[in-house]
């Protein structure tokens, strides 16, 4: 082949590289308007890692960077002099794997891509940006026209794929950020992202990571912060009451007291106060523990105690009720202490669910049965009409397409069917693989749902008003100036684990130190240790979500059995004040939880003035914030999203 010959072959498969070139990006244009956009970006890591198997998916950027080897093998002969065409053979073959590699450095323009994909569900265009860098590549290799440009430039382009290299883990990242797009949107319903999935129809891969990534969202506010740095100054320098800390900030100042007084940052003056203020905020913290669980803190071995309770091989179904619950006390009791080690947390926190299961087991067994009596009571105001219950006891056992052929009106099904169906018409709506018809069913039958539970809820209301003129019906007060040993030895009653006859002595006993001082409702809310001088209730049964300060009508039944007990109290005694405590876990600003702790006692207060026999004014309410954790920890913990009730009329002022 003679040099002119050469040389209009070189010129050829430049202008058809050009053109190449320009092609991928009106194509890409056209292609990208007409597809989703997420889909587009999930196709972008895939053409940076793989390169060439991305054409089949891509049909122009690839193509683009292959034209790249051989419009620079062809065109370096061009420039060069046939005396020296096999001294430059070397370099032809180079050539094409400088390009090759140089090929990765596209890979930096799927990461810029992938962090506009969340916007870009919106606006179709970043894809292209991605496409145009092949095009980039192949319009550098024509700027090598002189062969002195070449053999300069050469060392750049071996310089470039370990740049790209370096960036290539940003690429990798970009199947996270699309993964959790999903997931940002079902932050609405935040509480629900706990709660286990219903079994997808189709895409599983999808919702999948959808459910992984919603649990990293809610413990990305509680990312260990740096161990703090204690001076003395500043632990001696905080004046703050004891009693108006939080669990955190006080264990916090105990440690720092601790620490600094076992250094050599204090002097002996210094080490005498920080003993003193160390014991003040202790006997708090362990009041705070002894009100909260009846375990009383001794100065023992914690490690022996836990060896203890972890080494108790009585299975939780052997144990009667009275020694199931006493290990189940003295379990909280030691998680509520400080010194426990990650892997004795793990253990103790085995023991108490297993026990826990237990007992909720058979007071839920006693709940079926009540249950019964309402339903009958449910179809007499139904005119007779038998109700269907044959939807599954778990509402996670129904998969989309059980929900969505299930055309049965409300009034078809029992209230404890409804509440099933609703409940599994909730986890279905966090699902991420539902189209917009199917969501938009699902939604409509949940409305449909809750407005006929709500109907039936005041219907039964009305049903129970009548019996209240009952003096049979209604609850006497408990006699006494303190409460009965059993309460003393367990002032916070936990609902879910408590039977019907529990609920009622908790609910009418006297305090549980014996005073003659009476206080206002302005002192239980400003001084939150007289929490400490009446018995609690900790309200388990209803589940408030992440950053949620309301309760859907789902959650309304699962107070029936503590506003049945109250109003029936208060139809006796219309004197009769309770105080409802909202609580929060650790996540977020003091502010932001004191804030939302109101908000979730206020609708508390709402569910059981609207749906139940009880007064408002028999009823108040205060925000706790985090500052009574029922598990100290500084991780989203559902159980401590919670509300408590406690009868406080022994010590109110009267009127």
């Amino acid at each position: 082949m003679t040099i002119r010959t050469k040389l209009m072959t070189g010129v050829a498969a430049m202008a058809i590289t050009a053109a190449v070139s320009s092609m991928p990006m009106a194509q890409t244009t056209t292609s990208e308007e007409a597809q989703p956009q997420v889909p587009a970006v999930e196709q972008a890591p895939a053409a940076a890692t793989e390169q060439a198997p991305a054409a089949t998916e891509q049909a122009s950027p690839a193509p683009a960077v292959e034209q790249a080897p051989s419009a620079v093998t062809e065109e370096q002969p061009a420039k060069k002099k046939k005396k020296k065409a096999a001294e430059e053979q070397p370099a032809i073959e180079q050539a094409p794997a400088a390009a090759t590699e140089q090929a990765p450095a596209v890979e930096q323009a799927p990461a810029a891509a992938t962090e506009q994909a969340p916007a870009a569900t919106e606006q179709a265009a970043p894809a292209p940006a991605v496409e145009q860098a092949p095009a980039a590549v192949t319009e550098e290799q024509p700027a090598k026209k002189k062969k002195k440009k070449a053999a300069e430039e050469q060392p750049a382009v071996e310089q470039a794929p370990a740049a790209a290299t370096e960036q290539a883990p940003a690429v990798e990242q970009a199947p996270a950020v699309t993964e959790q797009a999903p997931a940002a949107t079902e932050q609405v319903p935040t509480t629900e992202q706990k709660a286990e999935p219903v079994p997808q129809e189709a895409a599983p891969q999808q919702p999948a990571a959808t459910q992984e990534q919603a649990p990293a969202q809610q413990a990305a506010p509680v990312a260990e912060d740096p161990k703090p740095v204690f001076t003395t100054d500043s632990v001696l320098g905080d004046t703050r009451p004891a009693s108006e800390m939080t669990d955190a900030d006080l264990r916090e100042r105990i440690r720092g007291a601790e620490q600094l007084a076992a250094s050599d940052q204090a002097n002996k003056k210094q080490r005498k106060e920080l003993k003193a203020k160390m014991d003040a905020d202790t006997a708090e913290l362990n009041a705070r523990i002894a009100a909260t669980t009846g375990v009383k803190v001794q100065n023992t071995d914690v490690s022996a105690r836990v060896n203890e309770i972890t080494g108790d091989k009585r299975k939780s179904a052997d144990l009667d009720d009275d020694a199931l619950r006493e290990r189940i006390k003295q379990t909280r009791g030691l998680l509520a202490q400080e010194g426990l080690s990650e892997t004795q947390t793990a253990a103790l926190r085995g023991v108490l669910d297993a026990d826990s299961a237990t007992i909720r087991g058979r007071v839920a067994e006693r709940d079926t049965k009540r249950d019964k009596r309402r339903a009958s009571g449910d179809e007499q105001a139904n005119g007779g009409r038998q109700r269907s219950d044959d939807l599954p006891q778990r509402g996670e056992q129904l998969t989309v397409r059980d929900l969505l052929d299930d055309n049965r009106d409300p009034d078809e099904l029992t209230t404890s069917a409804l509440e099933r169906r609703i409940d599994a018409n909730r986890r279905a709506m966090r699902l991420a693989d539902l189209n917009d018809r199917q969501r938009g069913r699902i939604r409509d039958r949940l409305d449909q749902d809750r407005s006929a539970l709500s109907d039936r809820l005041g219907n039964r209301r009305e049903r129970r008003r009548e019996r209240l003129n009952d003096p049979a019906y209604q609850i006497a007060i408990a006699a006494g100036v303190i409460a009965t040993a059993i309460i003393l030895s367990r002032p916070n009653l936990t609902a879910a684990e408590a039977y019907d006859e529990e609920l009622e002595d908790w609910l009418t006993s006297a305090p549980l130190v014996e005073t003659d001082r009476r206080y206002s409702i302005r002192d239980f809310r400003e001084q939150p240790r007289l929490r400490f001088a009446v018995p609690g209730i900790e309200v388990d049964t209803v589940r408030f979500g992440f950053g949620e300060g309301f309760l859907r009508e789902e959650e309304v039944p699962k107070l029936e059995r503590i506003g049945e007990t109250i109003e029936r109290i208060v139809a006796g005694n219309p004197g009769e004040v309770y105080l409802i405590e909202g609580h929060t876990d650790a996540v977020g600003t003091e502010e932001a939880n004191m804030t939302l702790s109101v908000e979730r006692a206020n609708a508390v207060k709402k569910a059981l003035t609207e749906y139940y026999n009880i007064p408002e004014e028999n009823l108040e309410t205060v925000g706790r914030g985090e500052t009574y954790p029922k598990i100290p920890t500084q991780a989203a913990e559902a159980e401590n999203r919670r509300v408590s009730i406690r009868r406080i009329t022994p010590l109110l002022t009267r009127k």
